[in-house]
């Protein structure tokens, strides 16, 4: 089973309305995120961590794997 995704989206403004159920009544949308991406970053800090400390033995082969997952190849 996959985990799912999920969209982060920023508002700016105070609500108009029930907040739990129109968050977006009266605001302006100002930054999203899709959650893919928010995981790929997070794979990619990883490998950049792991690399400047070393713990990468073969770093050209975890970079191509690390490509392949993210689609990139």
């Amino acid at each position: 089973m996959s985990n799912p995704k999920y969209n982060t989206m920023v508002f700016k403004g105070k609500p108009d309305g029930n907040f739990f159920t129109t968050p977006y009544l009266g605001m302006e949308c100002i930054a999203w995120s899709r959650g893919q991406a928010l995981d790929e970053k997070e794979q990619l800090e990883n490998f950049i961590r792991d690399l400047s400390y070393g713990e990468i033995e073969f770093p050209e082969d975890e970079a191509a794997l690390l490509m392949q997952r993210m689609g990139w190849n």
